[in-house]
């Protein structure tokens, strides 16, 4: 009994310290759209906004879609936060290319909060996002893209004090993209086999996929928001982010790709937030193995180490990764499938 009741004081003092390690700042509302949702990126820092070309750009870049095989589905799912019961995080996205007609994606973004302890709320809640992404190609290597959301947010279902009315709302959301890929291809090193005309895998191989990729990313942008007082209205947590990926080596035996990515949180008073570090070699288009950092280069310091890998088979992937960003390491899975139609 005295046991569990050590436990119960530990668990409630970590979930404080992880608020107020979420606290710097201004307030924000809607943090789990901060979640990388890839395994696959987790991996490798937290980069996608110049190398991600599967159904994980209606998250990372909406433009990256026009790059997107014919039909392509992915999901995946973490525990952010280890030690804490119930909280989980899901992405899922189905995509479509329709070549001369864009590239249409609906995605679905899950925070489970759970019912932790001292929780006065009499249900478990989940915050949600769902969107809707097009994207068009402007050439072979440049593309624009767009996405539509609607986010769901609770912060309980009963009124708390003085307060009237249940902490729940519905919000709308908007993202802008811009893609180039391909660009200096002569820096790529190519064995001989890669100069034969490859095709699409859901981790970002293309027909020209070769030199520098640049992407820059305007995400979840929209009006403050209000659960019931219009005067304690927070901002949604939008980001700007700029990508450069760097295919090195790029061949049937062995690719190397380098990526990082520049993010700044708009909400904050700072220029550059975070910084995105992550590589990938690739094995036989099999294996693949990753690794990464993630740097905070703002406010409270919060820098990790990342790493994971995936394998593939005929359009069918699966990935892991792991990091460390609060007291427990956190491990992300997902799994992808992919259709090319020649």
């Amino acid at each position: 009994m005295i046991l569990a009741q050590i436990k119960k004081c530990c668990l409630v003092v970590l979930v404080l310290l992880l608020n107020m390690s979420f606290s710097y700042g201004q307030s924000t509302t809607g943090r789990f759209l901060l979640f990388t949702p890839s395994a696959r990126s987790s991996g490798m820092g937290g980069v996608g906004v110049a190398n991600d070309y599967s159904p994980y750009a209606t998250y990372f870049n909406p433009s990256n879609l026009a790059f997107s095989p014919a039909f392509a589905a992915v999901g995946s799912f973490t525990r952010p936060f280890y030690f804490i019961d119930d909280v989980a995080h899901s992405y899922f996205s189905v995509s479509t290319n329709l070549n001369d007609f864009g590239a249409i994606g609906i995605s679905a973004n899950l925070y489970w909060e759970g019912n932790q302890i001292g929780d006065y709320r009499q249900e478990d809640l989940t915050d949600w996002q769902m969107k809707l992404t097009y994207a068009h190609s402007l050439n072979d290597k440049i593309a624009i893209g767009v996405g539509l959301g609607i986010l769901k947010l609770a912060l309980s279902d009963v009124g708390v004090g003085t307060e009237q009315g249940h902490g729940k709302t519905i919000a709308a959301s908007a993202d802008l993209g811009l893609a180039a890929k391909g660009f200096f291809p002569a820096l790529t090193f190519l064995f001989d086999s890669s100069k034969e005309k490859t095709t699409y895998s859901s981790f970002g191989d293309t027909q020209d996929d070769r030199g520098i990729s640049l992407g820059i990313a305007l995400r979840n942008i929209g009006p403050k928001i209000t659960m019931i007082d219009a005067a304690q209205a927070d901002p949604i947590a939008s980001t700007l982010s700029l990508g450069l990926s760097y295919s090195l080596v790029c061949g049937t035996p062995l690719r190397v790709l380098l990526a990082s990515d520049l993010e700044n949180r708009i909400y904050e008073g700072s220029l550059v937030d975070y910084i995105h570090w992550g590589g990938e070699l690739r094995i036989y288009r099999i294996l693949f193995l990753r690794a990464g950092y993630y740097q905070d280069t703002f406010g409270q310091k919060n820098s990790y180490l990342t790493w994971g890998g995936g394998i593939q088979f005929y359009g069918v992937n699966f990935n892991i990764a792991h990091y460390q960003q609060s007291l427990w390491p956190s491990w992300h899975f997902d799994g992808s499938f992919s259709l090319e139609v020649l």
